[in-house]
C-alpha cells in the first residue's frame, strides 16, 4: 500500500475541510501564501549566496583562467588542431 505524502498545501486543505466563511478561508489562505512566499525568498537568497561563494572560489582556479584564455584569447594547447570555417 502506498502512503500519501502530504505537502503544506495538502495540510492546509485538510485543515479547512470544515465549512468556513469565505473571509476566514481567504484570510488563512493569504497567511499561508505569505508564509510560504517568505520561505521561498529566504531559500532563493541562500542559494544565490552559495552560488556566489562557489563562483568566487572557481574564478581563482587555474581551470577558470585556462577556460577564459581558450574562449577569449584563443589559447591552444600543444597537439591541438584548429579548424576555421570560411563564409
Amino acid at each position: 500500500m502506498k502512503r500519501k505524502i502530504y505537502t503544506s498545501l495538502d495540510n492546509f486543505k485538510l485543515k479547512h475541510t470544515n465549512v468556513l466563511s469565505y473571509t476566514e478561508l481567504n484570510d488563512d489562505l493569504e497567511d499561508w501564501i505569505n508564509e510560504n512566499s517568505i520561505k521561498l525568498l529566504i531559500n532563493r537568497n541562500k542559494a544565490e549566496m552559495l552560488a556566489g561563494e562557489e563562483l568566487k572560489k572557481y574564478v581563482q582556479t587555474d581551470s577558470y583562467v585556462e577556460e577564459i584564455a581558450e574562449e577569449k584569447l584563443g589559447l591552444v594547447h600543444n597537439g591541438e588542431i584548429i579548424f576555421k570555417t570560411t563564409k
